[in-house]
Order: structure tokens, then sequence, then C-alpha cells
């Protein structure tokens, strides 16, 4: 039995935690526990969904490492409260009820951040953006992709250093770029940064971002499903 399997078991009142490495882990747990109406412990590959509207904690069984989950509703997306620009639809493909499509835009700007001191301290982390491309539509090949500790980086500075990913399933031959992944439920990943989250207590929030400001005049054709911080090398869900 792992130590995944211990902090689940001693979370739910099971057992004693006498391990002192595992006590700051079940105490986290616990804190975490109080910000949801309800709650539920298992050790598993894929998150599950709670009733914290859309942000979802879970354990990565590979490496035992805290992971969070924020679906598009919980990110900061420009203009997505205009429908003229961004349409909130429901794709059979989704576990959650709503993702975020794109009609005509300008400008491309997502964002989605988190409190440091919720993930595992001592940790390479990496941020990842899960979409799908619709072939109907014109697709955004690519945009810039930066992750920034929020206290530490002022938003130019992390523009100076972003780099490219695509957002396309295939890659285009003329663009150079970081390419995304199939993953085991069918969406694309691609990673828009990593960061390594020292004792956590320091480094408040860190964020991850994506910013294209060419004029695009048409349907981009990216659906947006959610937002992952996950320790680098876990397993895609």
């Amino acid at each position: 039995m792992g130590d995944s399997d211990l902090i689940i078991r001693q979370a739910q009142g099971e057992w004693e935690t006498r391990d002192v490495k595992l006590i700051p882990y079940r105490r986290h747990v616990e804190d975490l526990s109080k910000r949801f109406k309800a709650i539920e412990f298992s050790l598993s590959d894929s998150a599950k969904i709670t009733e914290s509207g859309g942000q979802t904690f879970w354990v990565d069984k590979t490496s035992g490492k805290k992971c969070y989950l924020l679906s598009a509703r919980r990110l900061v997306i420009s203009f997505s409260d205009i429908q003229l620009f961004w349409e909130w639809i429901s794709d059979t493909d989704s576990r959650f009820p709503d993702v975020a499509f794109p009609n005509t835009i300008d400008l491309l700007d997502i964002r989605g951040k988190i409190g440091t001191r919720a993930l595992s301290p001592r940790t390479n982390y990496a941020a990842y953006l899960v979409f799908k491309t619709s072939e109907r539509y014109h697709v955004l090949e690519s945009t810039n992709a930066m992750v920034r500790f929020v206290n530490q980086e002022s938003e130019d500075e992390a523009e100076k250093r972003a780099t490219t990913v695509i957002l396309a399933e295939r890659a285009p031959r003329h663009i150079k770029g970081k390419l995304p992944e199939k993953r085991t439920d069918g969406w694309l990943e691609v990673e828009i940064g990593s960061f390594y989250n020292g004792e956590g207590d320091d480094n408040g929030d860190v964020q991850a971002w994506l910013l294209d400001s060419r004029p695009f005049h048409a349907n981009c054709g990216l659906i947006i499903e959610r937002l992952e911080f996950r320790p680098i090398c876990s397993m895609l869900e």
C-alpha cells in the first residue's frame, strides 16, 4: 500500500497518522475538505468531479502528488460573457456541463491560476490546456503561452519569454512550437509551461496564460474544456 492509500484512509478517519512525513499531507487534505459541500475520496488516475463548481483536486496515483483541474468556467477568458465573441456549449465528450467555444474574436486571452500552497511542495509541475478543434472552422494553429508566479513576475516580463504552443491536431510545417498530445479520454492537451513549487508558502499564486492578439475575424475552431496543474511525468487521464 502506497502513501496515497494511507492518506485517504487517514483522512476518512479509518486509521491514525503515525508517520511524521504524512502528517502535513493529511492536514492539507482535511483543510481542503472544508472548502467543499461534499467530497469523495478515491485513489484514481482520473479526477473525480465534486460540487466545487468546476475545480477538482486529486492525488496522482503514480507520484502521490497533488493535482488540480479548473474547468473552462473557472478560467478568466476575455469577452467570454459576450455571445458575439464566445459561446458556452455542451459537448458529449466533456465531463462538464459546458465548454468554451469562440465565435469571431480579435483577442485570445485565457488565464487560470491556483495558489501554490494547494500543490505539493518541492515538486516540478506543468500546466496543461485540455482542448479539441472543430473541423468546420478555421483553426488557430498556434499561440503564445507562459506560466508565471503572479507576485514575482509582471505580465510584460512573462510575455517576453513566452513560448509557442501548437493548437492544431496536425502540426503545421511552417510553425515551430510545443505539440499537443492525444489523451486517453479523446481530448488533446498541450503543455503551457512548467514551474518548480518550492515550499509553497512563499510563491503565492501561479498563473497559466495563453495570449494572442492577432485579429482572427473568424471562428478559430478552438474548444476549451479545462486547465490542469499536474506534477511532471504524471499520467494523462
